[in-house]
Order: C-alpha cells, then structure tokens, then sequence
C-alpha cells in the first residue's frame, strides 16, 4: 500500500502559523511546531506499514526513529555522549515520543498540545467555550486521513462533529 497515493498531502503538511503567537516555552513543542514532518511520512511509506484508514494507527517507532550509531535517532545529528546510546537529550527523546503520539493518533496527547498551540480548550468552529471537545480529522479517516499530522487535527465541539462526520458521510439530519 503506498500511502502518499492514498493519503491526501494536507494530511503530512507542516504547520503553518505566526511564530510570535506561540505561547509556550517548551523547546519540545516549538520544535514540534516548527517540525517538516515529510521525510518521516517518506519513512513510513517506504515501510508500508501504516494503514490511513484506522483512527488509531501503528507504526513502529523504530521505522520513525531509527537507533543510528554514534547519532541522536531523533534527527538532530548531535553526536551521542557518555553512556547515551539513542538520544542525545531528554528533550530528543520527549521530542521522538511526541512526534509518534501524533503519528498515531494519541487524542489525550494532541489535546494538550491544542492547549499550548491555541491557549484554551474552544470548539474551532462555534468557538463555545470550556465544553467537552472531540478531535476530529479535517480529511476523513474514510478517505485515508489516519496516521496524519497536526495539519489535519481540529477540536470540535460534539454538535459541530456531528454536523461534520453526518455531512462527510452523506447523511441527512432528522425531522
């Protein structure tokens, strides 16, 4: 299966935003922001291993990271020092597991992450405030937006899900 034919490109687009408007101090998270994630996408094509039509995807970490001897796997080129065999700090390891939770699809993760990016917990489309939030995939898990990047992540508020998922698949709402 080669994914870059099935998956739409919005899916594995970098973000793009105005970096004055980030809010967090974490080197993590605006490296994560800041992150072209298209040579891991060209990684996992080349596996074939992840299937863009499951809401939860596996991939293994090793296809994203690979353990590169001497060198930071998490795609920094530091050399490693001491006893340090796959990163070269603490936040190259937070930044790889970062990363593969948004590969896969790990909600409780992204929420946080929409938390630091967009500074509250709002639906994106009405804008209610502090209601309970579902993530839902800008591209649609039926037509291979699975396994995507922070690109095709939005926070919906359960009425406009619904709204969304109901006109994504055709159906039409009750009389």
């Amino acid at each position: 299966m080669n994914l870059f034919e099935i998956q739409p490109p919005e899916c594995r687009k970098q973000l793009t935003f105005e970096t004055s408007k980030i809010t967090t101090k974490s080197k993590v998270f605006k490296r994560i922001l800041n992150f072209d994630p298209t040579s891991l996408y060209e990684k996992i094509n080349q596996s074939k291993k992840l299937n863009p039509f499951k809401r939860f995807c596996k991939i293994e970490f090793s296809i994203l990271f690979p353990k590169i001897e001497g060198v930071c796997g998490c795609g920094c080129e530091q050399k490693l020092t001491g006893r340090r065999s796959r990163w070269a700090s603490s936040d190259c390891q937070r930044f790889a597991t970062s990363v593969y939770h948004i590969i896969t699809g790990n909600a409780t993760f992204l929420r946080k992450l929409r938390k630091i990016i967009i500074g509250g917990y709002f639906c994106e489309i009405c804008f209610k405030d502090k209601v309970d939030l579902e993530l839902d995939h800008l591209i649609p898990i039926k037509h291979g937006g699975g396994g995507s990047w922070l690109s095709n992540y939005q926070f919906k508020c359960k009425a406009c899900h619904r709204i969304k998922t109901n006109n994504d698949f055709g159906f039409q709402p009750k009389k």
